[in-house]
């Protein structure tokens, strides 16, 4: 539905409704009249406007585009700050204020968001930097009258006023009659075989479109169809027909939708309510010819009409289009490098002086898709050669990153280091975070293909602290280990390579039993994670894994095994992962799957939080411990458990009161597994990694005599098929893809956590731990 509303001073007088689709609406008109200032660029109709909401405002620009069958379409980010979609998903309207005349939408459409961005990144300079948020369209325009003045630098909207079909008494030199189909407006036109067909008025883009299929049939695939008179002026004479796909229809039988090109030979009056269309001719240009040109040799599909075409018109607005193809047209050919140069030096050309870098890196991709490297790099060379000026600084250092990957691929270890580095001393934090983490993984690989094994390995762990590219420098870094030799790879080799680059937090005080906390009391801390929590701010990334891992390694540190056990737990939000499986899930459905930490079963603070709020959730963590420290236990708990030949086996011995309601957990888990994630974390510390009981939330506890034995075995390879196969199952049922990155299990870092849990509550009455050792060792704990 949508409610016209004048600014300030204007009356009512009438309300209309009109139905569009199957969708009634209405609409409130008023007295006034809204003259918006336009202009072109890169061929759409561009008017700045104010958006508001019951709530906020924003300035914006939108595309004016009768031809599209659209009220407002906006972008989301846009709505979202407006705040025009409520929690409970009603829709707060929003008012588009023109000058002049204000329009009420009740609901946004969405619109292609990536061609809004697009444009405003190439026209952000041309439009005060003030961004393209979505389009005005049919549904909206065609309920006014709209007078289309671009020799003026403007579009003219005001209500229509229903006369009765009665001609319009001016200002336009020529009325013809007028039509709706579609939200789009209509007029006829007379063919050279004397057939009538239809032309829409379009503002959507600059070249008069006209269906490709008609073009066929009259054996035009070019788009010389001929004359097409309306009002005594023949229109193959003004535009040049561009044949397309055509989708808009009229009862009457669509023929084109006429563009930009044609608005700005012609001013129209629009008064489809009383079935007229008003035409000036108020500037004579002359005839497009090298554009028709180009539709016809476009049409022909073969590489040298287009050749021709671009060397005798390089200085066109279609040339960027015309050396674009040409260049497709080519690589899908497999010509040679030599004979591609040109069309690739073309299109450089014809880009703004200020984004010839920027866009290079969109040839730079099509190319590498389109497994043309050797293309690639000449692309990129260019963009690099014409970035001085680029007004996004940062494209010429990402060209430089693509290079040095295309050229590491094509064993140019040289070509590859210079410009790997020329991107490592340009790429800073304010923008390129994850090309820095790029550079250093490819200047790793540089580096250990030169056997300089140090150096490598220094980039390695440049890249393994970073988001994005972590989880691809662990591999490299395990195999470069292998081959320098020294320690084995392990989780407490990277924390020796990654310390004093990472945030890390230890207690600055050690837990000293005493008083009532002297007693034998084993309190289960839980953390309930993912290595990828955090949040996109700009190009970074605010972790906030990060601060929960802080936090618990500072508990660690001050609490002692025999006190405190503790687990953390995986889950799959935001991101599943390789760490997570049947047990962690099941822990992470107990608490709705949100990061926490748990003492003895109770919520004591969140389990993720930012790295400068570490310290107060451990403060609060510590405390609940404290409390939960100085409560003996009625319950002992002694446990071994060593492994053998693969196996891990053991034995639990509980002694209590015979209490029933209570279940006997145990979990194998790992000291610590590599993960690096968005959330800033690469070592993950006491993983829960498998359930040791039948049952996944442990066994009955049943003692005999106030005693109960529970024996334990199971093989790793069993534990480490079982994980795989729980995140096989995982992505059949629907859910993303995970990595299996540390799926495996290091067989000198395991433990046995043994708890007896109410599991209603989650209480825990009592817990321990022991380490698991190698055949041929004896412990308990």
């Amino acid at each position: 539905m949508l409610r016209i509303q004048p600014t300030v001073g204007f009356l009512a007088t009438a309300m209309l409704v009109l139905a569009f689709g199957v969708q009634a609406q209405r609409v409130q008109l008023h007295q006034g009249e809204a003259r918006i200032p336009v202009r072109v660029l890169g061929g759409r109709l561009v008017a700045r406007c104010q958006l508001s909401s019951p709530t906020s405002s924003a300035p914006v620009n939108l595309w004016l585009a009768y031809d599209k069958p659209c009220g407002l379409e906006l972008h989301n980010k846009v709505a979202a700050g407006l705040a025009v979609e409520q929690p409970d998903g009603t829709m707060l309207p929003i008012t588009i204020e023109l000058p002049g005349l204000d329009i009420e939408v009740d609901m946004r459409e969405h619109g292609d968001e990536q061609a809004m961005e697009d444009f405003t990144k190439r026209y952000a300079p041309q439009m005060e930097e003030i961004s393209v948020a979505g389009t005005i369209g049919g549904k909206i325009l065609s309920q006014y009258e709209v007078t289309y003045d671009l020799a003026r630098g403007q579009v003219r909207l005001k209500p229509a006023v229903d006369r009765e079909g009665a001609r319009p008494d001016g200002p336009e030199k020529h009325y013809v009659p007028g039509s709706v189909a579609g939200d789009i407006a209509w007029m006829p036109a007379k063919l050279a075989n004397g057939q009538v067909r239809m032309l829409g008025i379009g503002s959507s883009r600059y070249d008069a479109v006209v269906d490709e299929d008609f073009c066929f049939e009259v054996d035009q695939p070019g788009g010389q169809i001929g004359s097409v008179v309306v009002a005594g002026f023949d229109l193959s004479k003004v535009v040049a027909w561009r044949p397309e796909s055509y989708d808009h229809v009229h009862r009457d039988g669509a023929l084109a939708t006429l563009g930009l090109g044609f608005l700005q030979s012609f001013r129209v009056h629009i008064d489809t309510k009383n079935g007229w269309i008003g035409l000036t001719r108020v500037k004579q240009l002359p005839f497009p010819a090298e554009e028709a040109a180009f539709f016809v040799a476009r049409a022909e599909e073969e590489v040298d009409p287009l050749l021709e075409w671009i060397k005798q018109h390089g200085e066109s607005r279609l040339a960027g289009e015309a050396a674009s193809m040409l260049l497709q047209m080519q690589v899908d050919e497999g010509a040679d490098a030599k004979d591609i140069e040109p069309a690739l030096r073309w299109m450089h050309e014809t880009r703004p002086a200020d984004m010839k870098a920027t866009e290079a890196l969109l040839t730079v991709d099509m190319l590498v898709q389109s497994r043309r490297p050797d293309l690639a790099v000449m692309a990129g060379r260019l963009g690099i050669d014409g970035g001085r000026k680029d007004r996004y600084p940062e494209a010429t250092h990402r060209l430089h990153v693509r290079l040095g990957e295309l050229l590491l691929e094509m064993k140019d270890q040289r070509g590859a280091w210079e410009h790997l580095m020329s991107a490592a001393f340009g790429l800073t934090d304010a923008f390129g975070s994850a090309d820095r983490a790029k550079v250093n993984l490819l200047l790793g690989r540089v580096y250990e293909l030169q056997g300089k094994h140090r150096r490598a390995m220094s980039r390695y762990v440049q890249a393994v602290i970073s988001p994005e590219f972590g989880p691809q420098a662990v591999p490299l870094m395990e195999n470069l280990q292998s081959k320098m030799g020294g320690a084995p790879f392990s989780y407490e080799l990277v924390d020796r390579l990654i310390s004093g680059k990472v945030r890390s937090m230890t207690a600055p005080t050690r837990f000293v039993a005493s008083g009532k906390n002297d007693n034998n009391r084993c309190v289960l801390i839980e953390h309930i994670t993912n290595p990828h929590l955090g949040q996109k701010q700009g190009e970074r990334w605010r972790a906030f894994t990060e601060g929960g891992a802080m936090v618990f390694e500072a508990l660690q540190s001050h609490f002692p095994v025999d006190r405190v056990t503790m687990l953390s737990y995986h889950v799959d939000a935001p991101q599943p992962v390789a760490l997570m499986n049947e047990v962690s899930m099941a822990m992470a459905d107990s608490v709705g799957k949100k990061p926490v930490f748990l003492v003895n079963g109770r919520e004591a603070g969140p389990g993720a939080c930012r790295y400068p709020d570490a310290d107060s959730v451990y403060q609060d963590v510590r405390d609940v411990t404290l409390q939960g420290l100085r409560r003996k236990s009625p319950f002992t708990m002694t446990i071994s458990a060593r492994l053998e030949q693969g196996v891990v086996r053991g034995t639990l011995q509980i002694k209590g009161p015979t209490r029933l309601g209570r279940n006997v957990e145990l979990t194998l888990a790992e000291k610590g597994a590599i993960y690096p994630g968005l959330g800033a974390t690469v070592v993950h510390r006491m993983v829960a990694r498998a359930a040791l009981t039948e049952r996944v939330r442990g066994i009955k506890w049943q003692p005999t005599n106030g005693v109960m034995e529970v024996p334990f075995e199971r093989a790793l390879n069993d534990i480490e098929a079982a994980n795989l196969a729980f995140l096989d199952a995982y992505e059949q049922r629907g859910g993303s893809p995970a990595s299996r990155l540390s799926t495996r299990l290091a067989k000198d870092q395991l433990v046995v956590v043994a708890a007896l849990r109410e599991p209603g509550t989650r209480i825990v009455e009592q817990s321990v731990q022991c380490d698991v050792l190698l055949a041929g060792h004896e412990g308990q704990r």
